[in-house]
């Protein structure tokens, strides 16, 4: 009897010493439990202030592109300009001159100047509208040919690529449309044509060339910009996509160009933007330069 006391005695024990350890346990896992749920708040407050900053710093970034961008295209627009604006000077000089000469002034010759400077003048508002189209912001996506809007790109900025005496090669496949942000994709383009127009003369490249094509392949419809400057350095290649990052001289560049390029291909029109150096052949010349690609999921 004694010894099953002795017995009953030890296991009351042991079941008291369990009850107390698993109070204990249960008293500590309260109180880190309770820790953690106050550095997870804490690092949620963190994470949305983080995200706050992130999308301050964002917006900061948009609207330096912007300005810059901005800048390009009233340089691109008095390019543009002056052709048309020392024709209509020109034309306008005709009834003078044929006054000067004691040249009769009929009808002919006025309407004559009359519709040279009519046609000169609906090339300047077209010129105008092109550039009003091209800042402003996509809101909905549309279907459009690729071959059109890469074609307005390169009329935006016709008369730089001129002056700089660029030659422009296209092979477009005029059957390609996509459903997407067309302003955005046109702001993208003349990015990287400005890009390579900028490196082309800076490395003082005697025959300047810029490929444009677009194509087909592996189920994505691509569009491949590629010029003859001789690549992208090995080291800088990574980190072309960066912002702030720039080769160029700080009067010359901001570094947000293909940064901003990256994220409107990529965040907003769910795109793939890449870069590598290749080798080329044209007309029996061999070339090396940078090809930026862009693709979209069929």
């Amino acid at each position: 009897m004694d010894n099953n006391n002795h017995e009953a005695m030890k296991w009351q024990k042991r079941f008291e010493r369990e009850r107390a350890a698993r109070k204990e346990a249960e008293k500590l896992l309260e109180e880190k439990s309770a820790e953690i749920y106050q550095l997870n708040l804490e690092l949620e407050k963190k994470i949305i202030s983080e995200i706050e900053k992130n999308n301050e710093k964002q917006k900061i970034i948009f609207q330096q592109s912007k300005m810059a961008a901005m800048g390009e295209m009233i340089s691109n627009i008095a390019h543009q300009w002056r052709q048309p604006l020392h024709a209509i000077l020109l034309t306008n000089q005709k009834i003078h001159l044929n006054r000067i000469l004691g040249h009769e002034i009929d009808d002919e010759l006025i309407d004559s100047v009359e519709n040279d400077i009519k046609k000169q003048i609906n090339y300047l508002n077209s010129t105008i509208e092109d550039f009003r189209n091209f800042f402003k912001p996509d809101k909905e996506k549309v279907e459009f040919q690729l071959k059109e809007s890469i074609e307005t790109s390169l009329d935006i900025i016709h008369a730089t690529l001129k002056q700089k005496q660029i030659d422009v090669i296209k092979d477009f496949d005029s059957n390609i449309k996509i459903f997407n942000l067309k302003n955005e994709l046109m702001q993208v383009i003349i990015n990287i044509l400005k890009n390579a127009m900028d490196v082309l003369n800076e490395r003082l490249i005697t025959d300047k060339i810029i490929i444009i094509k677009t194509y087909e392949k592996d189920n994505f419809y691509f569009i491949d910009v590629i010029d003859n400057a001789g690549g992208i350095s090995e080291n800088i290649l990574p980190k072309i996509f960066e912002p702030y990052f720039t080769t160029k001289h700080q009067s010359k560049g901001t570094g947000l160009g293909l940064y901003m390029s990256h994220e409107i291909i990529v965040k907003h029109m769910n795109g793939f933007f890449e870069v590598k150096n290749i080798n080329f052949k044209l007309e029996n010349n061999n070339y090396k330069g940078a090809c930026f690609s862009i693709f979209f999921k069929k």
